[in-house]
């Protein structure tokens, strides 16, 4: 709104309209007031003064007994000290008379000033504000057009109670019925498009004055302001307003200014309020809760110990589902815990209000008080409307709260897989409800028996051979370009302090170069750090070409860590690209599988990928298992293993350092059972003979095959791992039609794996990965099985 100084419209106060009507009741001798009228008008005739434009307030002073009774035409005497009401020249908010009970409002002020500062605003926006309700009474009035500006623009005016001290609203409904308008001139013409575009734009005044130039219009008579209390309106629209904010009772401070409003609402400043939500429970008993924000009952955030709870008057509200009202505690037929608890605390006056989110209560709206009926059956009535927004906002609390909770067991705990999700909850539940009655709260086990594993690897070959010797090549640069230091200034001036150094690291470039043993690293660096690198700055001092040496050094160490870092950063670097590309591919077909059937899936990364899944019905929530969905995640953990095959094909002209991946599969046909270990927030396997399929999985990777020392993994090819004959001849026709869809190619090898440290009897299947990839392996469903199918049917 564009901010007015001064008024633009010529207003005058004149009480001819007002006398106009006085003299209309006199002339009709059939109206009631007729004879009363007729004494006003000989008044007024004594008085001409008062019909006229009238320059100064003043001029009313002598004639004030005849304004009292004129003014009954708009307050009548017995209404003086209920109705708020004002009369001032028109658009001046500084009457000149005025009711008792508007006095009581305490808007008598001398100033605009002081007016804008009552109606909580500023002084140029209160002109601004007065001279748009001015061109609506002029559209009104001069253009026929039907607008209400009290219901556009409402002015309310806060007050404090004398009595409660609270706050009270009131609505400033301005009455022009006496005030005339006259226009000088012809009417500036308005089209349909100037309409629509004040309308569209009410409070830029700029274009109301370009269209309605206010020098044309003069406002002549008197305006009445009325007072009409809407506390009760306008702090229910308030305090849904609140409610439906995100986060609106979550804290104490929160629940307090919704207190104040609830204080204000029902007239009593002893209010105090209260939430809790249920979070467990029954209709007898109120066996669980926790405080939203504060909570009455819940003054220290837990439930009192109460034997007769089931017989509390919160039970009593969850057992009727509805809204309780007890006018004095002291006399409650059961005097229970809660009760007691609550009388401690001063209170003698509850409302206990339950709160649904659809047919289900899931908390308490307490509302007390220490004098007994301050909330009676009349006041509490007013809670009815907000009732299903407290609801609202008590259900949105809780889903926000949850959520923090989730994020919180997410963030400290674990990051539970959604498929085990549901024990770990049930277990929760459990464990609190075992706290509320009394036990031991210790965490429960989680235990799944009788599921299915399928184990797989993704294994970068040699990977701590090639670490090593990329270690072993950036030491050798770095102490050899150290020693190019050490000759270079030597060649300048002969110290043999600096010949007995150069020997040294002579020394460490050929025993590094041999093999890198334990330390050999640190013993190195601590030389060239404690006793070459000091002496730098005076070396430099020799020769340029040994500051030009130096400078080469310098240059070839990595500026964070200090040290030649380029075959370790580049094996590294290729390290990281692997497992991220091999994780993410992984992870991907493995949502796939998720959709064909739940299970258990966790997945590592160290140097490679290795990954667990489970699946049985013990997993399950709901729903049944069969074993096809078993052979069916066997046969996708295949085709999924020849896919990060290809994926690596493809990575490794972009790698930093080439690497080679192997790929295994480790089979048991045996369920087992899988525990959550607290300690190390993970699963693993349980009882004693399963933990020899955890022994396998630590050590296969490094089998190799009876009688030839050879290492059965192999890049290129794909390695399954078994100990029962039944479980090669369930892979046998997997690798067949594996083979028929050009996933594999060449002939199966059946090998017998050397005796690990632990284990005895393994054997492998092993067979190429088909060097060409089908041109949609990266998308294994019925699509894919469809072609294969088709293929085979052609062929």
């Amino acid at each position: 709104m564009d901010m007015a100084t001064t008024f633009p419209f010529t207003h005058r106060l004149s009480l001819t309209p007002l006398a106009a009507f006085w003299r209309s009741k006199a002339a009709d001798k059939a109206d009631p007031l007729h004879q009363f009228a007729r004494q006003i008008a000989r008044d007024l005739d004594r008085a001409p003064v008062l019909e006229g434009p009238l320059d100064e307030v003043s001029v009313l002073d002598p004639h004030w007994p005849l304004l009292e009774r004129m003014m009954m035409a708009i307050t009548p005497p017995s209404s003086k000290e209920i109705a708020a009401v004002a009369v001032s020249q028109p658009f001046s908010m500084r009457p000149f008379y005025t009711t008792p009970a508007f006095d009581r409002l305490g808007m008598n002020h001398t100033s605009e000033d002081e007016v804008a500062a009552a109606l909580s605003m500023s002084t140029e926006a209160l002109m601004s504000l007065k001279a748009l309700q001015a061109y609506f009474w002029v559209l009104i009035e001069c253009y026929g057009l039907d607008l209400d500006f009290d219901q556009q623009f409402p002015l309310v005016l806060p007050i404090t109670d004398e009595e409660t001290g609270l706050p009270r609203y009131y609505k400033i409904r301005i009455n022009p019925s006496f005030c005339a308008l006259r226009h000088e001139g012809d009417l500036p013409p308005l089209s349909p498009a100037d309409l629509n575009r004040l309308l569209e734009e009410p409070t830029n005044l700029d274009v109301w004055k370009t269209l309605l130039p206010p020098d044309q219009f003069v406002f002549e008579g008197i305006v009445i302001y009325e007072g009409i209390d809407i506390t009760e309106q306008h702090l229910l629209s308030k305090l849904k307003d609140d409610l439906l904010k995100k986060g609106s009772m979550t804290t104490p401070g929160q629940v307090s200014h919704l207190q104040e409003r609830l204080r204000s609402l029902l007239r009593k400043p002893d209010l105090e309020l209260g939430f809790m939500a249920l979070t467990f429970g029954d209709l007898e008993m109120v066996s669980g809760a926790t405080p939203i924000g504060r909570s009455l009952l819940l003054a220290d955030g837990q439930m009192p110990a109460c034997p007769l709870r089931h017989q509390s008057t919160y039970a009593k509200a969850l057992k009727e589902s509805r809204t309780q009202l007890f006018h004095d505690l002291q006399t409650y037929e059961t005097q229970s815990g809660f009760e007691t608890l609550l009388m401690e605390q001063g209170f003698r006056n509850l409302l206990l209000a339950p709160l649904f989110d659809g047919e289900q209560v899931i908390g308490f709206l307490e509302l007390a008080s220490p004098n007994r009926g301050d909330i009676n059956a009349f006041n509490a009535r007013l809670l009815d409307d907000v009732a299903s927004v407290f609801a609202t906002a008590m259900s949105r609390t809780l889903e926000d709260r949850e959520d923090r909770v989730q994020a919180i067991i997410k963030e400290e705990y674990t990051a539970l897989h959604p498929v085990v999700e549901w024990r770990f909850r049930e277990a929760a539940l459990a464990r609190l409800e075992r706290m509320e009655r009394g036990h031991r709260g210790e965490a429960e086990s989680i235990v799944f028996e009788g599921v299915h594993p399928l184990y797989g690897l993704a294994d970068i070959r040699g990977s701590s051979t090639r670490r090593n010797a990329a270690i072993q090549a950036d030491l050798v640069e770095q102490v050899g370009l150290a020693l190019l230091v050490i000759v270079e200034a030597s060649t300048h001036r002969h110290l043999p302090i600096l010949d007995a150094l150069g020997y040294r690291l002579g020394q460490y470039i050929s025993d590094i170069g041999t093999g890198l043993s334990s330390g050999d690293d640190q013993s190195a660096l601590a030389v060239l750090r404690q006793e070459l690198e000091p002496l730098f700055d005076h070396l430099a001092t020799f020769d340029p070409s040994v500051e030009a040496r130096i400078r080469a050094y310098k240059d070839a160490l990595d500026p964070e860590l200090g040290v030649v870092y380029r075959q370790r950063k580049a094996f590294e670097d290729s390290v990281m690209l692997i497992n991220d590309t091999i994780g993410q591919f992984i992870d991907q077909q493995e949502a796939t599988a998720q959709g064909m059937f739940p299970h258990y899936y966790e997945r590592y990364k160290t140097d490679g990928v290795d990954y667990n899944i489970y699946i049985g019905q013990s997993l399950l929530q709901r729903g049944d298992f069969d074993p096809i969905y078993l052979r069916n995640l066997r046969l996708w953990q295949l085709m999924m293993t020849c896919g990060v095959a290809w994926e690596m094909e493809t990575l490794k002209p972009s790698l930093p350092m080439e690497l080679d991946v192997a790929h295994l599969i480790l089979v048991q046909d045996i369920p087992l059972s899988i525990r959550f270990r607290m300690d190390e927030k993970q699963f693993d396997v349980d009882g004693a003979y399963n933990i020899r399929y955890e022994i396998v999985k630590k050590r296969i990777d490094k089998a190799r095959i009876k009688g030839t020392g050879e290492r059965l993994t192999q890049p290129g090819y794909l390695a399954i791992v078994y100990s029962q004959p039944e479980e090669a001849r369930e892979y046998l026709q997997y690798l067949d039609y594996l083979s028929a869809a050009s996933y594999t190619e060449g002939e199966i090898e059946h090998l017998v794996l050397e005796d690990l440290q632990g284990v005895q009897g393994l054997r492998a299947l092993r067979v190429a990965i088909a060097s060409t990839s089908p041109d949609d392996y990266s998308s294994i469903g019925a699509d894919r099985t469809m072609h294969i199918v088709q293929t085979l049917t052609n062929a």
